[in-house]
């Protein structure tokens, strides 16, 4: 007897609603389940469709509208294309708890539920919960959380290959409070959340991000060994982990066993500072040196600019900044603040070294490392974007060329540590920034309003191009 003859005299000898609602739908549409049901983000568009074609089967009701609209509350919340599939989840995912179900599958929709509202506490406990009702059955194909022991082998095998949903949520929501420690630089709260998630699932892509948070956590705490071993442990099942390697590469460097003396700052993209000279009025009037500080910022940009304020002993040269690639907001800031607390002006512009025009990269590097003041020329940049506002800002003085815009972005921050964070938590994440952003370029001098572009230009995604006027009016340059 196959799978399906098993089930179908299963839910035909059952008066239950539940049963009857499912033989409904399966009889209308076979396959609905297993595509409503599916974890596979490659057909979740089809699993939406399947779990609304139940919908339109099933008395609104019954137990299996109950389960389709869970199904695609999940389906809704996992995709995330915007706000409008986070209330379309919630919306689903509320109809399917009111339900009243007493199953291990409506606990794990609880779960769904209050983790689309944030509230990751409760929705562990539900997931929790949800293993506690069947802990030896995933949760699979609504209408039977058992299969027959000895038939069908090959569908069961398929099933059990699947991560139990309870135990994947799970993961989910405790990635996310981890995500969540991280970005508070709570680096040992942190770790329980990424230990219990590696026991949970210790070898899927969820895996490697829930490694290299860990590893985040680790160096952060001063655990260098710990963080090298679960980088490689993640370049094991990613070999393409950047931030896995970026990681280690900072460990090796910390603890003494980098392979190369450049270690993390030997990265093409690693932020430099150093003392640059050109001829009289290159960096304005009476002005023949400056501090050129370019590159991308990360972690440990601010550490990088301290060092260097202090070979300057006492002189105060101008800083000239020259971001690129993505940079750490948080990172920007802090070098904001460094130059305000230490009384440095601040201006935009590309420092152009000499000795750099016949070199090969790595040589032009070690040029500008080499500690010495470098012969060079300043050019204006054209754009000055967030990440360089926020640190322009800090100046006491702030200059910037004629031909240099000021481009305003939404403040949407991305999770460069592992998987994009499910929308709640970019929500909350956003929230935060904002806030910062705020109070970071108010105590800066600057217009606050500022920050309101910024929060404008999130969701939908956009850029506001300041107008020489505008930036003037809003103080980002000081008067002259």
């Amino acid at each position: 007897m196959t799978l399906r003859d098993w089930l179908i005299r299963m839910l035909a000898a059952s008066l239950a609603a539940w049963v009857a609602g499912v033989v409904a739908a399966a009889a209308q549409a076979p396959a609905a389940w297993d595509l409503c049901t599916s974890r596979d983000l490659q057909r979740i568009d089809q699993a939406i469709d399947a779990c609304t074609a139940i919908l339109t089967a099933s008395p609104s009701d019954s137990d299996a509208a109950a389960a389709a609209h869970g199904h695609r509350g999940v389906a809704l919340f996992r995709r995330a294309h915007g706000p409008q599939d986070r209330e379309a989840a919630i919306r689903d995912l509320e109809k399917a708890v009111s339900a009243g179900l007493n199953t291990s599958m409506a606990s794990l929709f609880s779960g769904y539920l209050h983790l689309a509202r944030g509230d990751i506490g409760r929705a562990i406990a539900d997931y929790d919960e949800a293993a506690r009702r069947d802990p030896q059955n995933p949760p699979a194909l609504a209408g039977h959380s058992a299969l027959p022991q000895k038939q069908d082998r090959d569908q069961a095998g398929s099933d059990r290959d699947r991560m139990a949903a309870a135990d994947a949520a799970r993961v989910s929501a405790l990635l996310a409070r981890a995500r969540a420690a991280i970005a508070r630089e709570d680096w040992r709260g942190a770790l329980p959340d990424l230990d219990e998630a590696l026991r949970l699932d210790p070898t899927s892509s969820f895996a490697a991000d829930a490694l290299t948070l860990r590893a985040t956590a680790r160096y952060q705490t001063s655990d260098y060994a710990g963080a090298i071993a679960d980088c490689n442990a993640a370049l094991k099942i990613n070999p393409r982990n950047e931030q896995a390697l970026k990681i280690r590469s900072y460990a090796h460097v910390a603890q003494g066993t980098a392979s190369s003396t450049g270690g993390a700052d030997s990265l093409p993209s690693a932020l430099m500072v150093y003392v640059a000279r050109g001829p009289a009025g290159s960096c304005g009037e009476k002005c023949e040196e400056w501090l050129a500080v370019e590159g991308t910022l990360d972690g440990e940009a601010p550490r990088r600019v301290i060092a260097a304020l202090d070979r300057l002993g006492a002189r105060k040269l101008p800083v000239v900044l020259d971001f690129r690639g993505n940079n750490n907001l948080r990172a920007a800031m802090s070098i904001g603040k460094i130059l305000r607390g230490r009384g440095f002006d601040t201006t935009v512009g590309q420092t152009v070294v000499e000795g750099c025009r016949d070199l090969p990269q790595p040589e032009c590097t070690a040029l500008k490392r080499a500690g010495a003041p470098v012969k060079a020329g300043l050019i204006p940049n054209r754009v000055c974007d967030v990440a360089c506002l926020l640190t322009f800002a800090g100046g006491v003085r702030r200059t910037l060329p004629d031909t240099t815009t000021v481009i305003i972005s939404g403040m949407f921050i991305p999770n460069r540590i592992g998987l994009a964070a499910a929308a709640p938590f970019r929500e909350g994440r956003h929230a935060q920034y904002r806030d910062l952003f705020k109070v970071h370029l108010t105590e800066m001098g600057i217009d606050p309003r500022v920050a309101d572009i910024m929060d404008k230009n999130y969701d939908p995604p956009r850029s506001t191009e300041l107008s020489r006027d505008e930036v003037v009016r809003l103080r980002i340059v000081t008067p002259r």
